[in-house]
């Protein structure tokens, strides 16, 4: 009887075999392709050019908040690749170290090629070697802000953030630095609220920028520590009801509109690229 008790008892689906990493992923996959559209939202717009100014109102907050969609990227990449085994753990940096670099180089020429053959479609194909492309400040922002610099190819700052993030993590895990990971991430994200959409309100003023754009920072490194925050803790989430994170995603959006709209409204909006909610 003590024998049948404690096989039926180890048969039992517990959360941290329930959500083991093959079959967690595939819900994840699921959820990347239900986030693609807020992706393409937050690249090219909501609505743009519809002609009624109210629906064009509605669009760029969809727009704005749409952002949400390439920091859960961010987050997924941090759930999978910061496990909690250091061996694994810097065998999974390597490997999405390589992976990140070799898709920023394909995009980085393939962006290239396409501003060409725009630039020259529309007479302006000296503008790729003008001072303005060529000075200090445009290559800092690229290579610092990942602010890609030509009209074409703005979507590039997220592999190149990424690219930035698994080598600072893969650094941090050869140092043997991951005692400073839950520290990092408290002065990250003071960082990125204080120097992007609250920026206007503390007056960022430093190098002669109003805010700073996301980046590897504010957003990448950040957002990577929070998935390893989420697998840290996946027993303790996988037992709260469903309901409970459907209020809490509607909450969220909420407070972004809400933030947008009260930044806005006082004349302190200075970036919508990282809203709180």
């Amino acid at each position: 009887m003590n024998n049948q008790t404690q096989k039926n008892e180890s048969t039992k689906t517990l959360p941290s075999e329930f959500y083991k990493e093959e079959r967690f992923s595939t819900h994840v996959n699921l959820m990347k392709f239900l986030l693609m559209p807020f992706v393409f939202f937050a690249l090219f717009g909501f609505l743009v050019g519809f002609p009624v100014a109210r629906v064009q109102t509605v669009g760029n907050y969809v727009s704005a908040i749409s952002n949400f969609a390439a920091l859960a990227f961010f987050i997924f990449c941090g759930f999978f690749t910061l496990v909690p085994e250091r061996k694994k753990r810097l065998k999974k940096l390597s490997r999405g170290l390589k992976r990140s670099l070799l898709f920023f180089a394909i995009l980085f020429v393939g962006y290239l090629a396409v501003n060409v053959i725009y630039l020259a479609a529309i007479g302006e194909l000296r503008s790729l070697i003008s001072p303005e492309i060529l000075r200090k400040r445009t290559i800092f922002d690229f290579l610092v802000l990942s602010v890609w610099p030509l009209p074409v190819g703005s979507g590039i700052w997220f592999i190149q953030s990424l690219a930035y993030a698994y080598l600072f993590f893969f650094l941090a895990e050869k140092l043997k630095l991951s005692k400073i990971y839950i520290p990092l991430l408290v002065v990250l994200a003071v960082l990125a609220l204080l120097s992007g959409e609250l920026a206007k309100i503390v007056g960022f003023p430093y190098l002669g920028y109003s805010y700073i754009p996301g980046g590897f920072l504010t957003k990448a490194i950040p957002f990577m520590l929070v998935g390893m925050l989420l697998r840290k803790y996946v027993d303790r989430l996988a037992r709260i009801p469903r309901y409970v994170f459907g209020i809490t995603f509607l909450a969220g959006i909420l407070c972004s509109v809400g933030e947008l709209f009260l930044l806005a409204w006082t004349g302190k909006l200075a970036y919508t690229g990282n809203m709180i909610g």
